[in-house]
């Protein structure tokens, strides 16, 4: 039975260890990118009456439950590396509704902007091209066959780096 060594196993996994910083940073820097297409696209297909809840749109870290995301950079959790794209704030309520109102523009609250606008007579316009519910979550599901690969390319530039 032939027999072989290995040199410079233990200094390619030291070089590997040293790498891996880099190779974090780059991964949080792509994850970023990618979340900002994603947002940039969800504004242009959140219904719009007067621009609040498009505002509201963010990429970042959520701060406490219920209160919305932060804009930032992505940020590390244990092992993971994380990021949240949302919308609404304090509103988060009338946000998720609008994202899920798959029967049109009927609200459960009569004292909502767009519910006191369509009986003051006023139309919104729900059909602004792609505009709608799943305003988030279809720019999103758009995008995800692009992610692992460009998170492995930023992954081997770090470890290139290193």
């Amino acid at each position: 039975m032939p027999s072989f060594a290995i040199d410079g196993l233990a200094a390619l996994k030291n070089k590997l260890r040293a790498a891996i910083p880099n190779a974090r940073k780059e991964v949080k820097t792509e994850l970023y990118q990618f979340s900002e297409e994603v947002m940039t696209e969800s504004k242009q297909r959140v219904p719009v009456l007067t621009g609040t809840l498009m505002s509201t749109g963010h990429v970042g870290r959520r701060s406490a439950p219920g209160e919305g995301v932060a804009e930032g950079p992505p940020y590390e959790d244990g092992e993971s590396i994380c990021i949240d794209l949302g919308y609404g704030g304090p509103a988060a309520k009338y946000a998720l509704y609008v994202h899920e109102a798959l029967e049109g523009a009927r609200a459960p609250s009569p004292n909502w902007s767009w519910t006191k606008a369509v009986a003051a007579g006023k139309e919104i316009n729900w059909t602004r091209p792609s505009s709608g519910p799943k305003y988030l979550e279809n720019p999103l599901k758009e995008k995800q066959d692009t992610l692992a690969p460009r998170l492995r390319d930023a992954a081997m530039r770090g470890f290139k780096q290193g």
